[in-house]
């Protein structure tokens, strides 16, 4: 609305591809929760994305103020989210010396594959919270997890030997200004996105 000339260019997809789209040059900035680690990008923090279990409003656990994992392990019915996804690892790694991880019986790869088999009635899973409708929805609950919580940082990157243009810089700025709530933040569950400016 401010800047109507500007045209934005949105490319939507996995987190790893948003990282290369970035290192590569072919996207000014990525909005996802990877390269916090990486020398060449610089990761800005934008917000705390909490997995939560996500199940029917009619499973056993739904009516619980919060579930811990060893709960969730008692459950036939658990699925995952495939070895290799950034959210698995995420995961995984928070899981590794704590408690073991429930026995699996489905395996997806993106998280809205996930959130669709738990629509459907066919399991439980744990997902990002923002990859859930914002609002009650009408078969699904989020119930937080704990013992351990395990969160991502969803945040902007983009490389630090590149400049950004004017326009990719106040998009940028919008996007990480404190007074941002009403940005609605990415629903592309594992996904991220990766932003070039005209």
């Amino acid at each position: 609305e401010n800047y109507p000339g500007i045209r934005i260019r949105v490319i939507d997809e996995t987190s790893s591809v948003v990282f290369l789209a970035v290192a590569r040059g072919e996207a000014d900035f990525g909005l996802t929760y990877i390269g916090t680690q990486e020398p060449d990008i610089e990761f800005s923090p934008i917000r705390q994305d909490p997995f939560v279990l996500a199940c029917q409003r009619d499973h056993p656990l739904a009516k619980k103020r919060s579930v811990t994992w060893s709960e969730i392990a008692q459950y036939d019915d658990y699925m995952v989210l495939a070895q290799g996804s950034g959210n698995r690892t995420l995961i995984d790694n928070a899981l590794a010396n704590t408690v073991r991880p429930p026995q699996w019986f489905c395996e997806v790869q993106h998280v809205p594959a996930l959130v669709s088999l738990i629509e459907a009635g066919l399991g439980i899973g744990v997902v990002p919270e923002l990859a859930l409708p914002k609002d009650r929805h009408r078969s699904l609950v989020s119930i937080p997890l704990t013992e351990p919580t395990v969160a991502r940082t969803l945040g902007l990157i983009r490389r630090k030997d590149r400049p950004l243009s004017v326009a990719a810089q106040r998009f940028a700025d919008i996007l990480l200004s404190p007074a941002a709530p009403h940005v609605k933040p990415p629903t592309t569950r594992k996904r991220g996105r990766a932003t070039q400016t005209k």
